[in-house]
């Protein structure tokens, strides 16, 4: 079984709803990574929505199914703005209980601020 976490951080886009963000980063995200793993793996990949999911701390949270090849699994992508994170197994479904405890893992806490970044100004030689 493959397990895997992905978070990436966006500036606060509060012009968009939680729902198109979500779709929005799950779009860039098949197009990415979905093409990359079919790529390198030679083998056709597949994402489809499954169901909305409730989750604490999340704006919108929605549940994919995966196949790669023959291998199905789940994917699970959670809107907690300005954050969307994706929690991903690949070799099993809700039936196995070690993907259920990875999911039942998966907690969402305050976030730090995130780190300033130094503003460089050239001098004129």
């Amino acid at each position: 079984m493959l397990y895997m976490v992905v978070m990436q951080e966006f500036p606060n886009l509060s012009i968009l709803t939680p729902t198109v963000r979500l779709d929005k980063f799950m779009d860039g995200f098949k197009e990415g990574f979905v093409k990359s793993l079919a790529e390198s793996a030679g083998m056709k990949v597949e994402l489809r929505p499954d169901r909305d999911l409730t989750f604490k701390g999340a704006s919108v949270a929605r549940q994919y199914t995966v196949s790669l090849g023959q291998t199905t699994g789940l994917l699970r992508a959670f809107d907690v703005n300005p954050r969307t994170y994706v929690l991903m197994v690949l070799g099993g479904d809700e039936k196995k209980a070690e993907v259920t405890r990875f999911f039942d893992s998966f907690e969402i806490k305050a976030a730090p601020a995130p780190v300033a970044q130094p503003i460089t100004t050239a001098k004129p030689l």
